[in-house]
């Protein structure tokens, strides 16, 4: 039996106390608080009995594990030595490897980096609104690019598969511009063609509209002219008409100067026979009478006998 069995066997002995405590304090019956002071130091006893076997065993615990806690620290010490003998002599050989693989995967992620760059050199160019001049300068630098093993290693047939297909994306895309660019040059011209048109009619409105507004000038002028004319020739008639009809006036006024003279005589001696009045009556009638004999005359010797005979 080995010095680590003996020991766990020392533990069996202890199985067979715990039994023991255990049949006879496993029922215990459960002492009241205001139990007599015999019932309460029975179970003061008891608990330290099972206390007593209960600290005993960790106190052997640790006597027993002492020595083998002892070996354990002694294999640790030569393990960590053994370990850093065999880590040194690793290290070289590790850093070695390690770097030759870090080299290895940076150059797998240069080389994917350019495939990268060849496939998407189609959506820069179209980013950036890349022209024809441009994209052919591409396409000529991508046909001249040496794509093998030495350059890009594992990666060259996915770089001949994306230079393949950039190349015939950019030539779609030149094809696509200059297509562009001839409906473009096609709309200018129609658009230039348009303006000219538009241009044309609208000078031709404008001189037209001239025209229109030098003819209405003209026609403005003449109906003026006419108008100032026509007012002129009344003006004229009306004047020829008024001087005949005051010749014509005072002609009927000279006949009628004798007749007139007559009447103004008669008239001043009807005034010279008005019989005097006596009453308030007949001197209002008096005045009266006299006033429109005297009013009539001064009409007649003021040369409106003729308004006089055309009344009569």
């Amino acid at each position: 039996m080995s010095e680590q069995n003996t020991q766990v066997a020392e533990f069996n002995k202890t199985e067979q106390g715990i039994a023991e405590l255990t049949k006879r304090y496993g029922d215990y019956p459960e002492i009241p608080i205001n139990a007599p002071y015999k019932q309460v130091q029975a179970l003061r006893e008891a608990r330290a009995d099972v206390r007593s076997h209960r600290t005993g065993i960790e106190a052997r615990r640790k006597e027993l594990k002492a020595p083998l806690l002892e070996a354990g620290r002694a294999i640790d010490e030569k393990a960590k030595e053994l370990t850093q003998r065999l880590a040194a002599l690793e290290k070289p050989l590790d850093d070695n490897v390690k770097a030759i693989e870090a080299h290895k995967a940076a150059q797998k992620a240069e080389r994917e980096k350019r495939v990268r760059a060849i496939a998407y050199l189609p959506e820069s160019l179209l980013e950036r609104q890349a022209g024809v001049e441009e994209i052919q300068a591409e396409i000529e630098t991508l046909e001249a690019m040496s794509i093998d093993a030495s350059e890009f290693g594992q990666q060259a047939s996915a770089a001949e598969e994306a230079r393949e297909h950039s190349l015939k994306r950019m030539s779609a895309l030149v094809e696509q511009i200059q297509q562009q660019q001839k409906r473009e040059a096609e709309l200018e011209a129609e658009r230039k063609r348009l303006a000219e048109e538009q241009a044309a009619v609208a000078k031709e409105r404008e001189e037209l509209a001239k025209a229109q507004a030098a003819e209405k000038q003209r026609q403005a002028e003449a109906e003026a002219k006419a108008r100032a004319e026509a007012e002129e020739k009344q003006r004229i008639e009306a004047r020829a008409a008024a001087e005949k009809a005051e010749a014509e006036r005072r002609a009927r006024i000279e006949a009628a100067k004798p007749d007139r003279d007559k009447l103004i005589g008669a008239l001043n001696q009807c005034l010279e026979c008005l019989p005097s009045m006596t009453c308030q009556e007949g001197v209002k009638l008096h005045d009266k009478v006299s006033a429109g004999l005297k009013g009539l005359i001064e009409e007649i010797a003021t040369d409106q006998l003729p308004e006089m005979g055309q009344a009569a």
